[in-house]
């Protein structure tokens, strides 16, 4: 007999107890619990936790069960697994994410992680000040930090201030087009169990009705952020992402104009660029639905885009011109 299975009968000692032993803590500094998983321990399992989350207090109600492989569970604490239980055997699974391991279960009582900072960020855009002031009236009484960055020229240079400016590993993302809805949940939590990354919420286009990516509320990895100088014609695509379906707003860039053309230019660039069949079939949208205030300078745009790309033959340098703010403002006004 090799197992505990193995015997018919079993008769528990129920009047004596033996405290557990408290396993070894180990912090992962990085942003994911996926680089420190081969930390050595001399335990059957050790707590992960995240550094910025290291004094979140958790009380373990459910000791893991370490009699067999099926009961040796990864176990998620807290919201996001900012704080896991591991066991050892884990580290011999894990290849690319947590989620190699075949037994994971979350907490009956998870505890909510500390939450993330929001930052919003503006440069001119005409209706930057009401969705600001919205964004404030939703999130009041809420634990989250909201900051403003307004006037930093150029998608890399926002994208980078906006990143110095928070003091969360990963924080909300809120660009001057976006009305963010009163639903949405900002407790919401990355996955540390997984490779760090960005993740790309959901927005309503409100004049062509396209519901994506596009303009959405992303929860930016700071790391990831601050290491990328836009090698790509999308910031956040440069990166490792993924898509969260939760809407997070309505898009209103058609506020102006100006704000209306460049948004419609830039978005359809990159749609223009990219081949797969989902962004020719949103692209098509772009060039032939419109409706609301604006909207022919959303149809305009769009058309710019598409000549644009078609004179310079795709060449992407020429296409990544639209990243420069004086470029497009005079390609604009040329048009």
């Amino acid at each position: 007999m090799k197992t505990i299975e193995d015997y018919n009968k079993i008769n528990f000692n129920q009047n004596q107890r033996a405290k557990r032993l408290p396993a070894p803590i180990i912090v992962t500094e990085d942003d994911s619990h996926v680089s420190s998983i081969g930390t050595e321990f001399d335990f059957p399992y050790a707590v992960f936790v995240t550094e910025d989350n290291k004094n979140i207090t958790v009380i373990d109600t459910e000791p893991m069960n370490i009699w067999s492989s099926e009961t040796k569970n990864i176990n998620i604490t807290t919201t996001g697994g900012t704080r896991i239980v591991v066991p050892k055997e884990a580290k011999q699974y894990v290849n690319k994410e947590l989620y190699d391991y075949p037994y994971i279960i979350t907490s009956s009582k998870t505890v909510k992680s500390n939450p993330l900072d929001i930052i919003f960020f503006s440069n001119g855009e005409a209706s930057a000040d009401k969705n600001y002031e919205h964004l404030l009236k939703i999130t009041h009484g809420l634990p989250n930090k909201v900051t403003r960055i307004d006037g930093v020229n150029g998608r890399v240079k926002s994208q980078h201030a906006a990143a110095n400016n928070s003091d969360t590993a990963w924080y909300f993302l809120v660009n001057a087009k976006l009305k963010v809805t009163a639903k949405f949940d900002f407790s919401w939590q990355p996955d540390r169990l997984q490779i760090p990354k960005h993740y790309i919420f959901h927005a309503t286009n409100p004049i062509n009705g396209l519901v994506y990516g596009h303009q959405a509320i992303v929860a930016n990895n700071k790391k990831l952020t601050l290491a990328n100088f836009g090698t790509g014609l999308d910031f956040t695509m440069d990166s490792e992402h993924e898509v969260v379906p939760i809407i997070s707003g309505i898009g209103m860039y058609n506020s102006s104009e100006w704000d209306t053309w460049r948004t419609a230019f830039r978005e359809c660039i990159k749609l223009k660029a990219s081949k797969t069949e989902e962004n020719q079939i949103r692209l098509n949208t772009w060039l032939t639905v419109g409706l609301g205030e604006f909207y022919q300078y959303s149809l305009q745009g769009a058309k710019h885009a598409v000549e644009y790309y078609d004179e310079v033959s795709g060449d992407f340098e020429k296409l990544r011109l639209s990243y420069d703010w004086d470029w497009i403002n005079s390609y604009y006004k040329n048009k």
